[in-house]
């Protein structure tokens, strides 16, 4: 993991209130462009969705792409 995807990492666990591995991996999915796929309906539910979203305003380079299973 890069030094980004763990800022990243961090900020989601300490603003939107996401569990250390659940941080990471979302981490990971937005810092490398992939889509983040998953059936976690916590993860996925649209009020988590825009607090990532709000945290990802402040980095224009970040994009949270999802798909729901």
């Amino acid at each position: 993991m890069d030094k980004k995807a763990e800022d990243l990492a961090n900020k989601l666990l300490n603003h939107i209130g996401l569990d250390v591995v659940d941080s990471l991996i979302v981490a990971l999915a937005i810092s490398n462009g992939l889509i983040f796929w998953s059936g976690d309906r916590y993860i996925l539910r649209e009020k988590v969705i825009n607090e990532i979203k709000q945290v990802l305003k402040k980095h224009s380079e970040y994009a949270f792409k999802y798909k729901k299973e």
